[in-house]
């Protein structure tokens, strides 16, 4: 499937590694926020968060990256994940775990579709609190039912993924991370009440 992308939600840093992304086209698909907004066009990306289905060799991928650019800093370097940074950019390779087809297929990328990114995002909710998984799930519950997201998320992560665990995390709004602020483009700027009032009526219902 090919489908016109929001590439102006990439910074021109962003942009200079295109073409490193594309070189693992093959073996990773690009997942969450970036991925996300690639598709919707509602905030900014600050990174590029490339996952596999299969293990990772961190020092294939550093081979790799060192071939094209300079590496400025390794940040993780582990079995399952390498994070770095690049042109101010990071970057992350990780060792999913879970099958996972990605239906979009672009020039530089694949990606899952936005109703299975947002069962990713339900998923992370239990794992991690970070603002910009509210406000990702607030757009994506504008257009997709809770349940749908549930359901996707149940069949991608079986037992792991709870449905009543999602919903309170959902309307749970303590210990969250804000320290990635949100850039909204234009049009799609919503205040953190609005999301959270929205979100908490979403898990109610």
């Amino acid at each position: 499937m090919n489908q016109a992308l929001h590439t102006e939600i990439l910074s021109d840093s962003q942009l200079k590694l295109i073409q490193l992304v594309e070189s693992f086209k093959d073996d990773y698909y690009l997942v969450g926020g970036t991925a996300l907004a690639l598709q919707i066009g509602h905030r900014r990306s600050i990174d590029f968060d490339l996952f596999s289905n299969e293990k990772i060799s961190t020092s294939e991928i550093l081979k790799q990256v060192k071939s094209v650019a300079e590496i400025e800093r390794v940040l993780v370097d582990s079995t399952i994940e390498l994070t770095i940074m690049v042109n101010g950019v990071k970057l992350t390779w990780y060792a999913f775990g879970f099958k996972l087809l990605p239906a979009v297929d672009v020039d530089f990328c694949r990606m899952p579709d936005p109703a299975t990114i947002g069962a990713m995002k339900l998923y992370a909710l239990g794992r991690r609190a970070k603002w910009k998984d509210y406000v990702d799930l607030y757009f994506l519950l504008k257009e997709f039912d809770f349940t749908k997201l549930a359901t996707k998320a149940e069949e991608i992560f079986g037992t792991a993924f709870e449905e009543k665990l999602a919903r309170i995390q959902l309307s749970y709004f303590e210990d969250i991370n804000y320290q990635e602020q949100i850039d909204f483009m234009p049009g799609f700027s919503v205040e953190d009440e609005e999301v959270k009032e929205y979100l908490t009526s979403i898990a109610l219902a």
